[in-house]
């Protein structure tokens, strides 16, 4: 039987600060928690490599202050209960929707053109089934997982959503798809200050103009010092949020939440 060494693990006093969930507790790093930045009646769009992780940060919040949640994705999509649980996300308080994927058709599988249209169709009923949502006001988050595919063409669906956000007071948060431009854009860190409010070429372009406020989120993995010679250690993260669009008050810094990896990682 392995006896565990707690004075392999590496940051004892940096672990004793991240909450059960993974993630900063309030106070810890300077700036705004995103889940406050998040405030009712906005369309939020999050973009970057840790877009899921931020959305994950903002349900996490919301169920602290005791509002219903609802998450739209597409059938047999991302999401991991056992990941959202050890963030601290209530699993009994969560509704998931999952949104019918039509079987792929001959035309579909062999045109690109077809598919992307088979995905804005499916992307667009996502955006009814949130805007049923929101007109019952029984929600204070809805998010939309758009990482498969986005709605194209007119932006009326985001007018809909933002006129039930409002009110109700209700939170939408859109989960952006991959952005090839953005591999290429510097990683932000925690002292970054917020962007205009304009879009940047290497930053991709915004949903639409009644997003209000838009997020980039990545992971900075910290090395671990002093490195212990014990195997059994994890490795603690850094989740950096970079306001890039924030159409609601003053110059804004959304705060870095410490996260920690699994037991065992090096």
């Amino acid at each position: 039987m392995l006896a565990l060494d707690r004075s392999a693990f590496v940051h004892p006093e940096s672990l004793e600060r991240v909450a059960p969930s993974g993630l900063a507790r309030d106070g810890d790093l300077g700036g705004e928690a995103l889940s406050k930045l998040a405030a009712p009646g906005r369309l939020i769009e999050l973009c970057g490599a840790a877009r899921t992780s931020a959305a994950v940060s903002i349900l996490a919040g919301v169920q602290r202050a005791g509002e219903t949640a609802a998450w739209i994705q597409l059938a047999g999509g991302d999401l991991y209960p056992p990941d959202l649980a050890a963030a601290g996300i209530d699993l009994d308080a969560l509704i998931v929707i999952q949104v019918p994927v039509p079987a792929p058709s001959t035309s579909t599988a062999r045109s690109p053109r077809a598919g992307r249209r088979q995905r804005a169709s499916v992307a667009a009923e996502q955006c009814r089934c949130a805007e049923l949502l929101l007109r019952s006001g029984g929600f204070g988050l809805v998010i939309l997982d758009f990482r498969h595919g986005e709605p194209s063409g007119s932006t009326a669906w985001q007018g809909r959503l933002l006129g039930q956000a409002r009110q109700h007071e209700a939170r939408v948060v859109l989960i952006r798809q991959p952005d090839p431009r953005e591999a290429s854009a510097p990683t932000p860190g925690a002292a970054n200050g917020p962007a205009p409010d304009h879009e940047e070429p290497h930053r991709g372009s915004s949903l639409g103009p009644l997003v209000s406020l838009r997020v980039r989120s990545e992971i900075n993995r910290e090395d671990p010092t002093p490195r212990p010679a014990h195997p059994l250690r994890t490795r603690l993260s850094r989740m950096d949020h970079e306001v890039l669009k924030n159409k609601s008050g003053g110059p804004v810094r959304a705060r870095s939440e410490a996260l920690r990896g699994p037991w065992g990682l090096s």
